[in-house]
């Protein structure tokens, strides 16, 4: 609720904004009537003032118009510009009267888009192409002026002489400003500072934006802003004025006056595609081919029309920029709803894109409702002012966004090769393990195989006499018995490896171990147990896990040794700990204990049972039950196994 509350203070702000901007800038500007411009000193605030109202123009080119018996028709500097020529040309005049004597000094026109000459009280001070009423030597340029006269009269007499064979049109209004040379030369440098400032930005940006694309081409947003940046480019660096950094000439010339307002509109429409790209990546990218089609059918209508319908250029304008309008207010919708849910930057886009749609709406209404171009002289610079805030604000947003998913592909990646090297190293480890383990079992099995061949030859040769063969009968049954043995063990081990994923039955452990010590009933064993302890378990690998521990305690403890097991619980876990006052076990040999074919005895020797696997399987079992397994031991004092069971997979019940 907060959040929406501010987006809406947000917006409120900037259509106040636009509303003050209304009021600032409309002052009571003369209007010219029957080409009479009457400038009094109320007027000139700013120091220089926008030539409103009507020209009388005349069909044709004159020298000396006062004396000529045409009648004028009354037009605006627009009108003129869209104004089919019957004689491809047009004497335009107007009177400026200064009454109390302002400093009228220079003048600024915004591009004259036809071959023109400017006069002022019968001198030529500008000239740009040739006027000429015949259509071979007519020279059509775009120019923009900003010239300084010195004329002190009480009334100045403009005369614009243009040519407009080709009849360009379908600009928005451009304006003749007169005044004090000083102010309007500030004004002059303020647009031109502003113009290279944005047409840098903007060229720079799109770079950058398209070569992060083209690193990772999964981020589409990237390459949407990268097109609408340098849409913004190329409109600033050719229409945006006071003047052009270039001269167009030729066709591409009428190709780029005729479609001016184009990289306008596609810089507005991939700027509100990218916020939706930027929100819903996903659900646009599915509808993004068709959303392009859709979008280019409707450039491609708006350039048929200007084609067949150039006199009504404006309007067609006018109408597309409605269009992309209501596309630009759907992001500013979705930006509002998901503004917060990607980073706390979404606040700053929303208010970037509110301040850049509300101006242009502002635009669109000054162009409609309001006669006045004292109000664009300003708004202009306000208004690439504004979506300068907006590139920028979705611009940090986008690549901050971006440089965020960067680095966390890096993190990824630099876990990733953690991981890689972690499991690299676990598989080296468990290739020794392996190669080590079959080295052991080769060993344990070549020596009592070497033996039962070398007395089944001897006894065969008749190298053995008949009353020996008991002796060494016996002695070949019980290497064959170690053999079998030890393949079990081995079985067993591997058995108990690869059954993890089997289900278990929950099992009364009490019984478990009771069962085992009753087992071994010349023993001195004490249990110390909960008899209602119930563990989900595999309950032949729980046997054969207690059996192996005990056999371990009373081979390297004795007959005699005192044997306790004895269970608790620590922080929710079962702990369970056999413990016996046996010979104990060297600290050295403690760490490999539960390592494959580990002895203490480290001489190997089929005359020993002990095979060293024997805690290798109590290891496994236990890590099958979600547990561990470790041992403390002093030789001379005894040894102790501690295995704790971890929380979750044991439950203490009342029976």
């Amino acid at each position: 609720m907060k959040r929406k509350l501010l987006l809406a203070i947000i917006l409120l702000l900037n259509i106040g904004l636009a509303i003050f901007s209304i009021n600032y800038f409309n002052t009571n500007i003369p209007i010219s009537n029957n080409g009479i411009f009457s400038l009094e000193k109320k007027d000139f605030i700013n120091g220089f003032v926008a030539l409103e109202g009507d020209f009388l123009v005349y069909d044709g080119l004159y020298e000396d118009i006062k004396n000529s018996n045409i009648t004028p028709k009354n037009m605006s500097l627009n009108q003129i510009r869209t104004y089919s020529f019957p004689e491809g040309v047009v004497t335009a005049t107007m009177t400026i009267k200064n009454p109390d004597h302002l400093p009228l000094n220079s003048i600024m026109i915004e591009e004259i888009y036809t071959a023109n000459e400017v006069y002022i009280n019968g001198n030529l001070i500008s000239s740009a192409g040739v006027v000429s009423d015949k259509k071979d030597k007519a020279k059509v340029e775009k120019t923009s002026y900003f010239l300084p006269f010195n004329d002190n009269s009480d009334e100045l007499h403009l005369v614009l002489k243009i040519s407009n064979h080709t009849q360009i049109s379908g600009q928005y209004n451009r304006y003749i400003f007169i005044g004090e040379y000083t102010k309007l030369n500030n004004f002059y440098i303020q647009k031109l500072l502003i113009k290279i400032v944005l047409a840098t930005f903007y060229f720079v940006m799109s770079l950058f934006l398209i070569t992060l694309y083209l690193k990772n081409k999964k981020y589409t947003y990237l390459a949407t802003l990268a097109i609408a940046s340098f849409s913004n480019f190329y409109t600033v660096l050719t229409h945006f004025e006071p003047i052009v950094l270039f001269q167009l000439t030729g066709w591409f010339y009428v190709i780029n006056t005729v479609l001016y307002t184009l990289p306008t509109l596609i810089g507005q429409f991939f700027s509100a595609l990218t916020i939706l790209l930027f929100y819903k990546e996903d659900k646009i990218n599915k509808h993004l081919k068709k959303i392009l089609l859709y979008h280019g059918f409707v450039t491609f209508t708006v350039i048929t029309t200007l084609v067949i319908w150039d006199e009504h250029a404006t309007n067609i304008y006018l109408l597309a920029l409605l269009y992309v309008l209501l596309f630009m207010c759907y992001a500013l919708w979705i930006c509002s709803k998901h503004g917060e849910e990607k980073s706390p930057s979404g606040l700053l886009l929303f208010t970037g894109l509110s301040c850049y749609l509300v101006s242009y709406c502002l635009l669109v209404y000054i162009n409609l409702y309001n006669e006045e171009g004292q109000i664009l002289v300003y708004y202009n610079s306000h208004l690439m002012l504004f979506q300068l805030f907006y590139f920028l604000s979705i611009a940090t947003t986008s690549i901050s966004n971006y440089a965020q998913i960067f680095s966390d592909t890096q993190i990824s990646e630099t876990h990733l090769t953690h991981l890689v090297k972690q499991k690299t190293k676990e598989l080296e480890q468990s290739y020794e393990e392996k190669t080590q383990m079959i080295t052991d079992i080769s060993h344990d099995l070549r020596s009592p195989i070497t033996i039962v061949k070398g007395y089944l030859e001897l006894m065969k040769n008749g190298s053995i006499k008949e009353q020996d063969y008991k002796k060494y009968l016996d002695i070949v049954y019980d290497k064959i018995l170690y053999t079998s043995k030890l393949l079990e063990s081995l079985f067993l081990l591997i058995r108990f490896e690869n059954k993890t994923n089997l289900p278990k039955e929950t099992e009364n452990l009490y019984d478990i171990l009771s069962a085992v010590i009753q087992s071994y009933p010349n023993k001195n064993i004490k249990l110390d147990l909960m008899r209602n302890l119930y563990m989900p378990c595999y309950e032949k690998q729980l046997y054969r896990l207690f059996h192996n521990l005990i056999d371990n305690a009373i081979e390297h403890g004795g007959e005699n040794c005192n044997i306790s097991l004895k269970s608790e619980y620590i922080e929710n876990d079962l702990v369970i700990t056999i413990s016996d006052d046996g010979a104990g076990i060297e600290e050295k040999l403690i760490p490999n204990i539960f390592n494959r074919f580990s002895r203490e005895d480290t001489a190997r020797s089929s005359e020993n049972s002990h095979f060293g696997l024997g805690l290798a399987i109590c290891k496994t079992i236990v890590e099958n039950h979600n547990g561990i397994i470790t041992c403390t031991s002093k030789k001379s004092y005894g040894t102790t196994f501690k295995i704790v069971f971890k929380g979750g997979y044991y439950e203490n019940t009342d029976c």
